[in-house]
């Protein structure tokens, strides 16, 4: 079981290529360094909010799309699965990429109109499960409130949205 959590980085790495690619990103606009991934506020510029900028660009928002669809569609739930005989420190590893991902982009994407609550009851839960998952608790145990009812259920319909792309 632990091929499939290697397996499961491999494919994150290439859906969020194609999701670069698919969205016609020019040299910099898939840039995920530190400072693209949280709005300026500063004194010299007032306009600047903690919710998603307007002028954000399509090819942004469809990159935090395919990227949080990465880590919380179907290779979470397989990730979740080769933990079901134990876990090792890949797998464990591979959980809590998926869980960081789906927590950085769930929050970047909680504004939208149309799914913004969905998105930010994935970020909640996946930030609760980063925090068990530092404090040592079992990957299993750490991610299981990804999979309630609910939560699930909010996972899966952030998942398919696509808005504009």
């Amino acid at each position: 079981m632990g091929e499939l959590g290697r397996s499961g980085s491999v494919a994150v790495v290439g859906v969020v290529m194609v999701a670069l690619v698919a969205c016609g990103s020019d040299a910099g606009s898939g840039d995920l360094s530190a400072s693209s991934l949280a709005p300026v506020s500063t004194a010299s510029s007032p306009t600047a909010t903690s919710s998603r900028a307007p002028s954000t660009s399509a090819a942004d928002l469809c990159t935090d799309l395919y990227a949080f669809s990465a880590s919380a569609g179907p290779v979470f739930s397989l990730a979740r699965l080769a933990l079901a005989d134990g876990e090792t420190p890949e797998e464990r590893r591979t959980v809590d990429t998926h869980v960081s991902s789906m927590a950085l982009f769930g929050l970047r994407l909680a504004e939208l109109p149309e799914a913004g609550p969905h998105f930010r009851a994935v970020a909640l839960a996946a930030a609760e499960a980063k925090r068990a998952l530092a404090d040592g608790v079992p990957a299993m145990d750490a991610t299981a409130a990804l999979d309630d009812e609910p939560t699930a259920a909010a996972r899966e319909t952030a998942v398919a949205y696509r808005g504009d792309c």
